[in-house]
Parts: structure tokens; C-alpha cells; sequence
């Protein structure tokens, strides 16, 4: 005779204790997990935790995408709540259940991206002021005009843009010399900054 074995909604108190004393989750964090579980009994019945396998995810991941084309953080949500109870009931009332790591959560989608037309970066160059009224170049202005045009040429991230330095930049070679993730050195070519060539010197003189 095989030994009783929880299921899913009996458990699902003594897992909001848990997850409160045990794992001290936030209150909202519980109230997403509540949910969601609450969820999984309602569309896929009480069913005891031994009694899950990792075909019922995989189901579950079609039909979540099928029925409203449910976003992967909302489908991720609820397999994460599910496998979290599903481990619950391993550690806690030494259920036997399935390898949980086998568990794969669905992969966000990679948006299209949207570059601008030569034309629109023209435009948006152009709507940079980098004079005042009367015809003094204005600092604030050409620093902005100065970063969009090297991030629009060189792909840099922003923030590698951010931090250059003078002495990293080779104007003769139109390059310069970038610390990216892992402080790993490369260079990338930079333009010709046409705000560089409308401004004197002097309207720089303060940059680092």
C-alpha cells in the first residue's frame, strides 16, 4: 500500500508558513506564489506532489501559450511557484517527486530592433543646439551632440561612452581605447565629431 502522499492544495498552508518562517520571502512575493498555485489547482486539479512529472511542465508551458498567449514572465511565474511547493514537499515531507532541475523555464523573447534611418539621426543631430542666441557655442549642448554622434558610430554601451577619458581617445587614429565588461580592453573607431569642428577649443576646456 503506497504512503499517503499531499497534495498540491493540502500542502499549500503549511508552504505559506514556510515560505514566510524558512525562507522570509517578502509579502508580496507570497501572495504571487499563493496565486499562482491556487491557479494550478483550479485548471489541473489537486493533484498529489509524487504524481507530477516533468511532462505535466511541458504541458503546461503549451497550453499557458495556446489559451491567451500568456507573456513568458507570466508563464515563468507560475512554473517557478509550482516548483518551489513541488520542492517543498520533497525536503519537508519527504515526498517523492521528480528531478527538479530537468524543470526549464520558457525563453523571453527577443524584441526586433529598431535602428533609425540616416535621415532621422540627421534630424535629431540637427535639434541638438550647440550655439546659444547669440552665436556662442554652448557647452551643454555639444557634450550631448558629441556623445550621441560617437554612440550612433561606434556602438559603444552607454556607459562605456560615459566613462571616456580624453587620454583614451586618439583623435589622428579616429579611435579609442574602451574598458568594457570584465575591465577587457578593445578599441572602436570613433567619427569625426562635426560639433567638434563648429566649436572652439575652449568649449570643451572643462571636460575631463
Amino acid at each position: 500500500m503506497r504512503k499517503h502522499q499531499p497534495t498540491i492544495g493540502g500542502m499549500l498552508p503549511g508552504f505559506i508558513t514556510y515560505m514566510k518562517v524558512e525562507r522570509q520571502f517578502s509579502p508580496a512575493t507570497i501572495s504571487k506564489y499563493r496565486d499562482n498555485i491556487q491557479w494550478f489547482v483550479r485548471e489541473f486539479g489537486d493533484r498529489r506532489a509524487g504524481d507530477l512529472a516533468l511532462t505535466d511542465f511541458i504541458s503546461l508551458k503549451e497550453r499557458l501559450a495556446a489559451d491567451d498567449g500568456r507573456r513568458e514572465g507570466r508563464v515563468s511565474s507560475i512554473i517557478c511557484a509550482v516548483k518551489c511547493i513541488l520542492a517543498y514537499a520533497r525536503d519537508v515531507h519527504h515526498a517523492r517527486v521528480f528531478d527538479l532541475s530537468a524543470i526549464r523555464l520558457p525563453r523571453k523573447r527577443r524584441q526586433p530592433v529598431v535602428y533609425l534611418t540616416d535621415e532621422e539621426l540627421t534630424r535629431f543631430l540637427q535639434a541638438i543646439p550647440i550655439r546659444n542666441w547669440d552665436g556662442q557655442p554652448r557647452l551643454s549642448g555639444c557634450r550631448v551632440r558629441a556623445l550621441v554622434e560617437i554612440l550612433a558610430a561606434s556602438g559603444m554601451r552607454i556607459s562605456e561612452a560615459l566613462s571616456l577619458n580624453r587620454e583614451d581617445i586618439k583623435f589622428e587614429e579616429r579611435e579609442a581605447v574602451i574598458v568594457g565588461k570584465g575591465k577587457k580592453q578593445r578599441k572602436e573607431p570613433i567619427p569625426v565629431l562635426h560639433c567638434l569642428r563648429q566649436a572652439p577649443a575652449s568649449a570643451f576646456a572643462s571636460v575631463p
